[in-house]
């Protein structure tokens, strides 16, 4: 009960899973804006043809469509010339006057017949001539046969009988439908002009007018239910195939997206981590679900020899930046790193980090490079240059100070979030110091370097060692290369359009605006359905798993959500039209006869059969139109009932036989539409359980067979009634006085086209019922005195009796109605394969979209990442953020540095950096624990963590004490927390690694910069002293200034006052040692 009533609810159209199913049935119009199905709108085509006309896509549609009619077109024609054949040899050799005009007529006829046919076959087999003017050729075949046939059953014209062509009538008419590719509308004129004519003719022409009323009347049942069931044919045909037309269409745009979401994920991965590194990142998500268990997280670290490493910082930038509004700041440093990536690049150096404002890049990695040295140094001196620009055009005091140092390095990502590529070595650090102990103007090199510019450069002693106590511990010999002589006038007035007036900041803001750098993610272009998948995820902060796919609920609310197919812009349109076209042509060549001979990967096309899983799941995929086929076989059994009304006594059998199929149709469609008409109703027993049978009746296999077989056998038996009731032997066995059992054969046309309406039930199953029928009716036939006469009245060839002739007409039609079911099944299986595909590319979409997401937000925060990913910002604009309560925090391990050594041992670090990875890996497994979750980690510089809590959007401005005094406290409980955690390692690693902490409080600006490798940085001073109070700090505590202690000590957190500390270009500052909690509690 209860997974039935789940089938009413997840009705699936197509039988595959439901994702897609909302926006699919929404793109064909089949439920309002309030998701209420209409009863008929699912089986309208009116929505669904002004879906193809806003997509621009009914003329390709048509296109399709005539290919995929040419098969059947071909093997129609080849058919009609067999038959004509068959019965001009039948003449020829059958004959009992070859002189007479009957049989020279009739042999003129079926000659004319035949080459007609061969005239036509030379038309459809010329693919590009048919495809051109399949409407008429068409047209003017329908018309031929007709003209065929009322020239062969009409000339001459004597003993012409209104029964003598029914049978091929109805046959002309239902094959015409099915297989022609004709519109609706002319079918239905060319059907309604052969019933006209058939009744014209046999009305004026008929010798024997006695009951011509009644014959003719039941002539018009019969034809009217072969017209009936032949646009039946043709409107659930022409709607299946739109239908798996919009599929196509959609897998297509879902492709296009695809490799839209794949070159976007290409594009997130290398801003960074380098390409050699990209494949391995990938493979996290399967090694996660392989779950492998291993002492150590995944390192994804390489060592590279022989590089340079340059670091450059911006002397006299901080008190700039202090004048500097959000969007200013953000705009500066974007200008200004923007250029230097510009730079990096044209000397092929790859940009590492932005700290602050200090700039570091290496040549020689990813792919080594032999001027690796000489790379470095020249960026460096294009560096001088820019800047020196700036100074000269806006009179502000900034310069360049910069260190280059040559040797090793280990280069990758630690961590699981807020990946950062990232190098570290000994020599890294030399650069480093480099920097801080070198001449602004100048680039400060170590021997090490110098040995490679192969005496390029002006050289001249640098001094490190008195400037940078490290160089002079280390005796590192430095050296300084001076730029070119440039003809520079430092004391020159500004120029007009930066006037001294402004403020240096803005002077220097406006400078570099027209240096016209790119906008961070100006390149990224996100489709409305990856938005849409994304946002469902907008909440979701657990970094631990940041390649992992979302679950499969997850995705079925971000696939139906998406109605981005319905009007992508007209550029998309035009490619996933020529596309589609494309692969229209491909699906149209596994229909042809060459094709079906080869077995597919896909099925077995002689067979019709898949492999074991997916034969059961397309054997038990719902079938809503399945409620139509009742409809139409209801129809056949009251055309049924009508003729034998007519044509027979309605003795107690027949009245039974009526009773009894009123009451099996009534019920069936009764219950099959109950799910249309009737919603699940608490407390309403008997609703739900009308609802459950109705959706048994649609969903199940087993019920749509039984309920086919019983209305094919309700058929049957009312066609075999008069049968039944009549046993006895003809009284004349001549054609003349039989009219009325030449109605009781014809009445298993009824029967053979019932079979075949059902046309998502499979063709074994509609092959084994339409062969039962057909030996029942030869049963009937052959078994049966009252059928052992003459059937029509011909002098110059031997009468057929009625049993012998109808066996005859049931072979060629139940092998015309097996050949048009498989293809039927042919293409049933063709959409479905179509569907699966498209689903799996959906699925390929929303994984790579939510990979997307994640590593976007191993660059930025969620939010921030949000607001890139949306469509609704500009191309140039950048991203800036100001808050005003804002805790941030610098942890360090200082004695890691002791840690850290470089020896065959340890593979050159390598070992020591794992052991770093474990540490980092732990701190940010603390951010998914909810407490955190208002903690952002900014990034890792060597091995400090830097993190800020309070970066949230909508709370910029904020100036609650209460969400101050949250920030604080929360970060301080996560520092507590981190040493815990250090602790543990230590524990387990046999270490003795301390905690430095330092935390400041106050207001920050945020923002991305860097078009190539973009980076998300706060600035400002409440940063910089944050840094200063780790620098300065002592081993497993953490120093506050004032104001953050005051929070902290009325929060009740232990602390010990330390005194006065220096804080690089402030005044000494009053500071506080918070103590973690002892070790008892």
């Amino acid at each position: 009960m209860i997974s039935l009533m789940t089938m009413i609810t997840n009705n699936n159209t197509f039988g595959i899973s439901p994702v897609g199913k909302g926006s699919r049935r929404r793109s064909y119009g089949l439920v309002n804006e309030n998701g209420e199905k209409s009863m008929w709108k699912e089986f309208s085509l009116a929505h669904i043809k002004e879906t193809f006309k806003s997509l621009q896509m009914e003329e390709l549609y048509q296109y399709y469509c005539v290919h995929m009619k040419n098969s059947l077109t071909i093997a129609l024609v080849v058919m009609a010339t067999l038959i004509c054949l068959t019965v001009l040899f039948y003449h020829l050799f059958d004959t009992q006057d070859t002189k007479s005009t009957e049989f020279i007529s009739h042999v003129t006829i079926l000659s004319s017949g035949i080459a007609g046919n061969c005239l036509f076959f030379g038309f459809v087999v010329r693919s590009k001539f048919y495809c051109h003017y399949p409407t008429s050729i068409s047209i003017s075949y329908w018309i031929f046969l007709l003209v065929l046939l009322n020239l062969y059953f009409n000339v001459p014209s004597y003993n012409r009988r209104p029964t003598d062509d029914m049978v091929v009538v109805f046959y002309t008419i239902f094959v015409c439908y099915t297989m022609l590719p004709l519109s609706k509308c002319w079918s239905l004129v060319l059907g309604a002009l052969t019933v006209v004519l058939q009744l014209i003719s046999s009305g004026v022409i008929a010798e024997d007018k006695k009951f011509l009323v009644g014959q003719l009347m039941s002539n018009f049942v019969i034809l009217v239910c072969a017209n009936i069931s032949g646009m039946y044919h043709k409107y659930l045909t022409d709607l299946t195939h739109r239908r798996t037309f919009l599929e196509a269409r959609n897998y297509i745009q879902s492709m296009f997206k695809l490799e839209r979401e794949k070159k976007q994920q290409e594009e997130l991965l290398n801003s960074c981590i380098p390409n050699d590194l990209v494949e391995e990142i990938k493979d996290l998500s399967k090694k996660m679900r392989n779950s492998q268990t291993s002492p150590f997280h995944d390192l994804y670290v390489q060592q590279h020899s022989d590089v340079s490493i340059l670091y450059a910082d911006i002397v006299n930038f901080t008190p700039l930046a202090a004048e500097c509004t959000a969007e200013e700041l953000v705009k500066m440093l974007n200008e200004l790193f923007g250029r230097f990536d510009q730079l990096a690049k044209k000397n092929q150096c790859m940009r590492i980090k932005i700290l602050g404002d200090c700039y570091y890049c290496v040549s020689g990695l990813p792919n080594p490079n032999p001027n690796h040295a000489i790379n470095c140094v020249n960026m460096g001196l294009r560096m001088i240059d820019a800047i020196r620009e700036v100074r000269e055009a806006t009179g502000v005091d900034v310069d360049m100070r910069i260190g280059v140092h040559s040797g090793m390095v280990l280069s990758g990502v630690l961590g699981l979030c807020k990946w950062q590529y990232d190098v570290w070595s000994d020599d890294v650090t030399i650069a480093n110091h480099l920097e801080s102990g070198g001449v602004p103007g100048k680039v400060h090199i170590t021997k090490s370097t110098l040995e490679f510019l192969s005496n390029q450069f002006e050289v001249e002693p640098g001094a490190g060692h008195m400037r940078d106590a490290y160089l002079a511990d280390h005796n590192i010999e430095t050296f300084l290369i001076k730029p070119k002589v440039r003809k520079f006038d430092e004391n020159r007035t500004i120029r007009s359009r930066f006037e001294s007036s402004l403020r240096a900041s803005l002077r220097v803001t406006k400078y570099l605006e027209n240096w016209n750098v790119d906008k961070p993610f100006a390149t990224l272009h996100v489709s409305p359905m990856a938005t849409k998948l994304l946002s469902v995820t907008k909440d979701y902060h657990d970094f631990m798993f940041s390649l992992a796919f979302l679950d499969s609920n997850l995705v079925l609310n971000s696939i139906e959500n998406d109605h981005g197919v319905i009007g992508p812009s007209q550029q998309l349109n035009i490619e996933i039209n020529a596309e589609l076209a494309k692969k229209s042509k491909d699906l149209v060549k596994k229909y042809s006869f060459k094709s079906m001979k080869k077995p597919k990967e896909d099925f077995n096309p002689i067979l019709m059969h898949f492999s074991q899983q997916q034969e059961g799941e397309y054997q038990h995929r719902p079938d809503p139109s399945f409620k139509l086929g009742l409809l139409c076989a209801l129809f056949m059994f009251i055309g049924v009932v009508v003729v034998q009304a007519i044509m027979s006594t309605r003795d107690a059998l027949y009245i039974v036989s009526i009773v009894c199929g009123c009451a099996v149709f009534g019920l069936v469609i009764t219950c099959s539409f109950f799910a249309e008409c009737l919603t699940p109703v608490k407390g309403s027993p008997l609703t739900n359980r009308l609802l459950v049978l109705a959706c048994y009746v649609t969903n199940s296999l087993a019920a749509r067979i039984c309920v086919a077989s019983l209305c094919v056998f309700c058929v049957f038996f009312t066609s075999i009634v008069p049968v039944i009731s009549n046993q006895s032997p003809p009284e004349d066995r001549s054609a003349v006085n039989n009219t009325k059992v030449l109605y009781w054969a014809h009445s298993s046309l009824f029967g053979m086209v019932t079979t075949s309406l059902f046309l998502q039930i499979s063709l074994t199953f509609k092959v084994i019922l339409t062969i039962c029928v057909v030996i029942g009716y030869n049963l009937a036939f052959h078994f049966t005195e009252v059928f052992q006469v003459e059937m029509f009245i011909r002098n110059s060839i031997e009468p057929l009796d009625i049993a012998t002739g109808m066996t005859v007409y049931l072979a060629v039609f139940v092998l015309t109605l097996i050949f048009h079911d498989r293809q039927v099944e042919y293409a049933n299986r063709l959409d479905f394969l179509w569907r699966r595909e498209f689903q799996s590319e959906t699925e390929k979409v929303r994984s790579t979209a939510e990979q997307n997401k994640k590593l976007l937000e191993n660059i930025l925060p969620s939010h921030v990442a949000d607001y890139f990913l949306s469509g609704n910002r500009s191309k140039n604009e950048l991203y800036s953020e100001s808050y005003d309560n804002i805790c941030v925090m610098f942890a360090s391990i200082p004695n890691f540095k002791d840690f850290y050594h470089q020896n065959a041992s340890n593979k050159n670090g390598i070992e020591c950096i794992r052991v770093l990875n474990e540490i980092l890996v732990d701190f940010d497994q603390l951010l998914s624990k909810p407490e955190f979750s208002n903690i952002e980690k900014i990034k890792t510089i060597g091995s400090t963590y830097m993190a800020a809590a309070g970066l949230q959007p909508g709370r910029e401005s904020g100036n609650q004490h209460g969400e101050c005094q949250k920030n604080v406290i929360g970060m301080t409980e996560f520092a507590l927390m981190m040493m815990v955690k250090l602790e543990e390692i230590n524990f387990n690693s046999f270490n003795q690694f301390k905690l430095r902490v330092g935390i400041n409080h106050g207001p920050v600006i945020a923002g991305v910069i860097g078009a190539r490798k973009p980076q998300y940085d706060i600035w400002g001073d409440t940063v910089n002293v944050a840094s200063r109070m780790d620098s300065s700090g002592e081993a497993s505590k953490i120093q506050v200034p004032l104001k953050t202690a005051n929070i902290l000590m009325e929060a009740g957190f232990r602390y010990e006052y330390k005194g006065f500390t220096k804080v690089k270009g402030k005044e000494p500052m009053q500071t506080y040692l918070i103590l973690p909690p002892p070790a008892d509690t």
